[in-house]
């Protein structure tokens, strides 16, 4: 009877752990699948990154000596691809000169499109009324004190300040010499006859009171020598006769040396100073020397007279180690070859 009732137990018990083992086989077989559905899910797609937006460029004008022009560096500004000038509205960039590609154009400070004829900073620009870009390695027309002259543009669209080197060997000149500015502005003939091309400015000395230069138009400019025996017990390199005892020529000097230059003298540049020649640094004496042949000199006196040209500043006087003072424009100096 015990031997019945104990095999009935034990049966009971190897039902009771084959049932409860069976539910936790099952369990973790859901969870794994559960894990393995978890880790096999489709992935988001990715959103595809937006083509980059063609960039406008703000142009930061840098000082640069005379001799060279202007160099630039560029901003970044955002603007849409098909980004268009509108020369009639108001744009919403703001004052400033800008790059779109290889174009360039300029943003006034009401915001509109400047056209025409403009100065950034120490730079000009021509940009097209048509289409508010400037103009690049072209001559280009421009109306100025009720006249038209013919401007030069670089490859950055930057106005060329002496076109000399963009002359026919054989072109005519006109040396318009303002007595009341102390400035030389050169124009060179067009094939037109008229002397629409600024070529260059120098600065000068004309006449001082007591001793004024004469004022007309002369032609037939004759060279007299790379140095020239003047007044006063002085002398004076590249001299150009104008008319009678008036003459282009330096600055005076001492000697017949370079290093013997009169520096209270070269320091009054700019101002009414001379006997009545007109006086000029080294090098823009010579530049009328070498083409006199080719030039009228017109002189007269108008403070009120603008120009397409600027004067310009005189360079500093030079002192070498035994105290001598130059004209550091000089190209016969020692150091100049």
């Amino acid at each position: 009877m015990h031997k019945k009732r104990f095999r009935y137990l034990l049966c009971f018990l190897v039902f009771i752990l084959v049932f409860f083992g069976g539910i936790y086989v099952s369990g973790d077989r859901v969870r794994d699948r559960a894990e393995v559905a978890s880790n096999t899910k489709t992935p988001k797609p990715q959103k595809t990154a937006k083509p980059t937006k063609k960039p406008v460029q703000r142009v930061m004008q840098t000082q640069a000596p005379a001799s060279e022009k202007a160099k630039t560096k560029a901003k970044k500004v955002k603007a849409k691809k098909s980004f268009k000038l509108n020369l009639k509205k108001k744009n919403k960039l703001s004052k400033g000169l800008y790059r779109l590609g290889k174009k360039l154009f300029y943003i006034k400070k009401n915001k509109k499109v400047a056209t025409g004829y403009t100065k950034v900073e120490d730079s000009a620009y021509y940009f097209s009324p048509k289409t508010g870009f400037a103009v690049k390695k072209a001559w280009q027309e421009v109306e100025f004190e009720g006249e038209t002259y013919k401007l030069y543009f670089d490859e950055d669209g930057q106005r060329v300040m002496d076109v000399t080197d963009l002359m026919e060997e054989d072109c005519k000149y006109q040396i318009d010499v303002n007595l009341a500015k102390n400035m030389l502005a050169i124009f060179a003939q067009d094939k037109d006859g008229k002397y629409s091309i600024p070529v260059k400015s120098m600065i000068c000395s004309g006449g001082m009171a007591g001793h004024e230069t004469i004022q007309g138009t002369y032609t037939g400019l004759i060279p007299l020598g790379e140095w020239h025996q003047l007044r006063y017990n002085s002398v004076g390199q590249y001299a150009t006769r104008i008319s009678g005892p008036y003459l282009f020529h330096s600055v005076v000097y001492d000697t017949f040396d370079s290093y013997s230059l009169d520096k209270e003298e070269y320091e009054k540049l700019g101002t009414s100073a001379s006997h009545g020649c007109i006086r000029l640094q080294v090098i823009d004496a010579k530049w009328i020397f070498d083409r006199a042949s080719q030039c009228q000199a017109k002189i007269y006196s108008d403070k009120s007279k603008k120009y397409l040209l600027d004067k310009p500043d005189m360079v500093e006087v030079g002192k070498d180690d035994q105290g001598n003072y130059y004209d550091p424009t000089d190209p016969n100096l020692a150091w100049a070859g």
